[in-house]
């Protein structure tokens, strides 16, 4: 990928910040990968499930949110680079932690992105605390 690091790193955070996916990296989507996308099954997570995904993503919010500001004033794009594998690296430390691997937050996220009830459900636990 030759996208220049800056544009990457402005397209993470975005989706970090909207929907709690700080490792949803951005691409091209096309209309093949958006109608793959529409006909995902929904899935039904439990309330523990959700609220492990609620407290992941709020740590992961909150790192980028942090962390943003660095990159965004990096002398370089080596420097930025550097700074957004180091984040990356603290929000995947952030979700374990959690007992919660990358690829089921990732899943959950995605899921969310297209189940506005879902959305829901998990911005007020994230609201609440839980």
């Amino acid at each position: 990928m030759n996208m220049p690091i800056r544009t990457l790193l402005a397209g993470t955070a975005a989706v970090a910040l909207m929907a709690g996916a700080a490792f949803v990296a951005p691409t091209p989507v096309t209309a093949q990968t958006e109608m793959q996308q529409q006909e995902a099954p929904a899935v039904d997570y439990d309330t523990q499930t959700l609220q492990t995904y609620a407290a992941a993503m709020t740590e992961v919010v909150e790192i980028g949110e942090r962390m943003q500001p660095s990159i965004a004033e990096a002398e370089s794009e080596e420097e930025a680079e550097e700074i957004w594998v180091e984040m990356q690296e603290e929000m995947v430390s952030a979700v374990e932690q959690q007992g919660m691997s990358v690829d089921e937050y990732n899943q959950i996220t995605q899921q969310a992105q297209m189940d506005p009830d879902l959305a829901a459900e998990i911005n007020e636990m994230v609201q609440n605390g839980q």
